[in-house]
């Protein structure tokens, strides 16, 4: 019955807002990379303790590797994009406007960790609420633009 109820909700009002629903994906999508970000700077800074107590450029190498996997995700499923054609140029604009985020967010996580003595952790879930309206903003009028 709730299904039903929540199935006829979406249907008759999410739908009506495009970007709502390209929003949510967007998020859905964010929230996945997010793992995969978390899993890899773990694996780098504990698991494999390659870069010790460098998690700044633990930071950079996970961070660029969600990214990459973002941006295939939200091409096909968030924005339905099938052009072949500019598929390297989209990606480096996705990319470049990736950077643009990773500053911020390495500022903030210099800030939270080196400054404030936050756990690293903890700083990169503060974070990430930093680059989510940005990022999709500059996906939606800039990289996946029709």
């Amino acid at each position: 019955m709730i299904e039903k109820i929540l199935a006829y909700v979406i249907k008759k009002y999410l739908f009506r807002f495009p970007s709502l629903v390209q929003f949510i994906k967007f998020s859905l999508v964010g929230a996945l990379n997010t793992l995969v970000d978390l899993f890899v700077y773990l694996a780098l800074t504990r698991l494999l303790a390659w870069f010790g107590e460098n998690y700044l450029v633990a930071n950079a190498v996970s961070f660029s590797l969600a990214v990459t996997n973002s941006f295939f995700i939200n091409r096909k499923w968030t924005f339905r994009d099938e052009d072949k054609k500019k598929l390297g140029k989209k990606y480096l604009k996705f990319f470049v406007s990736s950077l643009v985020a990773l500053a911020a967010v390495e500022l903030a996580m210099y800030l939270l960790v080196g400054v404030l003595g936050v756990y690293d952790v903890y700083a990169k879930f503060m974070v990430v609420v930093v680059s989510v309206g940005f990022s999709f903003s500059l996906s939606k009028l800039w990289v996946f633009r029709k």
